[in-house]
Parts: structure tokens; C-alpha cells; sequence
């Protein structure tokens, strides 16, 4: 089993026909890889004493009903947290819902992965009954601007990316200047500059989403 309790099995090419039949009679299936929507994360929701007045679990179900198995130029993690202690590790994925005092912030463009990023706010104060409508918008924008197989934090990079370089090199070169000797495993200037990048196109994403 996964960190995001999917089920791994190990099946003959031959053998997964039959096993997606037997899974559908328990009302489960076969999850999507590298093409679309995966399955949605959601916390405990109104059943944690954290709760922030909404019920992240039946937005997270909903947002599932709605959206799961949705092509796309690659794989899109939606991830629901019903606080800001962020169980379901909302800032890792490719669109984090936070809530805060009933309504939701929404974040993009977060990777848990070799090179990781925090998702990006893109807006605050979305009601539970606008969250699928909003990610609606966002996916598409994404669709629209994507390369094939490209991770949602890699488009906001690229589009990013030339604008980013013209405005920090000599600022970013100095933070690195602080860092250098200390062997931490990390290029400051390089993260400073993609984390650059990933804002400007954020912020250009929220113009062409109308979101404020």
C-alpha cells in the first residue's frame, strides 16, 4: 500500500481484465497513471477536532466523483486539508486545498519529488460549493498550457522561466555566495530562480482565470 493508501498488485499482463471486473464488484478500481486526474486525497475532515467548519473528506469524495480519470498531458494530485497542519500534504501536489475558517485556499504547482517545490497560493476564500469549479478552471488552464507528459510544476517553471532570469541573477548569485561551503545539498540561486519563475506564472495564471 501507498503513503496515499492505493493498493499495488502485482498482476500478468493477462490477468488485469479479470481482476478490474472483480474490483468493480467491490466498488473499487483500477487507479490512473502518467495520463490524467489520480485518485483524490482527502484528511478526516469535520470528524478531526482541527476542522476548519468544512468537511474535507465529502469535498475530497466530490471532487473525485467530478473529476478523477480526466485526460491530461500527465499525471494531476489533488490533495484536500481541512487545516493548515496539512495531513494530506496539500502543498506537495498539483492543486492543494487549505481551509481556513469555512472556505478554502487553493494552491498550485507542488512536487514531492527528486527536486521538491511548495505549491504556490493562487487564491483564498473559495466556498466548498465553488472548489470543483475552480479546479475545473485550473485544469484547463493547465491542459492548455502544458507540454505532453509535462508535471504541473514544470509548465509554471517554463513558462516562467525567461522573465525569472532577467530580473535576479546578481540578488540570487549573493544568497547562494551565503550558502557556499556549508554542503547542503541544495543550489540556492538554481531554486531561487525556478521558485521565481513559478510565482510570475501563478500570478499570470490567476489574471487569466479571473481569480483575485
Amino acid at each position: 500500500m501507498t503513503h496515499a493508501q492505493r493498493i499495488i498488485l502485482l498482476l500478468k499482463p493477462e490477468q488485469v481484465a479479470t481482476v478490474a471486473d472483480e474490483l468493480a464488484t467491490v466498488d473499487l478500481r483500477i487507479g490512473v497513471l502518467h495520463s490524467g486526474v489520480r485518485n483524490i486525497r482527502g484528511c478526516c475532515g469535520a470528524l478531526c477536532q482541527f476542522s476548519q467548519g468544512v468537511d474535507g473528506l465529502t469535498k475530497a469524495i466530490e471532487i473525485d466523483k467530478a473529476l478523477y480519470g480526466r485526460p491530461m498531458k500527465f499525471d494531476v494530485k489533488i490533495a484536500v486539508s481541512d487545516c493548515m497542519r496539512n495531513c494530506m500534504e496539500s502543498y506537495c501536489v498539483d492543486i492543494g486545498l487549505i481551509a481556513t475558517s469555512g472556505k478554502y485556499s487553493v494552491y498550485v504547482g507542488g512536487a514531492a519529488s527528486s527536486v521538491h517545490y511548495k505549491a504556490l497560493k493562487l487564491v483564498s476564500s473559495i466556498a466548498p460549493d465553488d472548489v470543483i469549479d475552480t479546479i475545473d478552471k485550473i485544469l484547463q488552464w493547465y491542459e492548455d498550457h502544458a507540454k505532453e507528459g509535462e508535471r504541473f510544476h514544470k509548465t509554471l517553471i517554463r513558462l516562467g522561466l525567461d522573465e525569472a532570469n532577467k530580473r535576479q541573477v546578481q540578488i540570487f548569485q549573493q544568497a547562494n555566495s551565503v550558502f557556499d561551503g556549508l554542503d547542503i545539498g541544495y543550489d540556492v540561486s538554481k531554486q531561487l530562480t525556478r521558485n521565481l519563475a513559478r510565482a510570475l506564472t501563478v500570478q499570470q495564471m490567476k489574471q487569466d482565470l479571473n481569480l483575485s
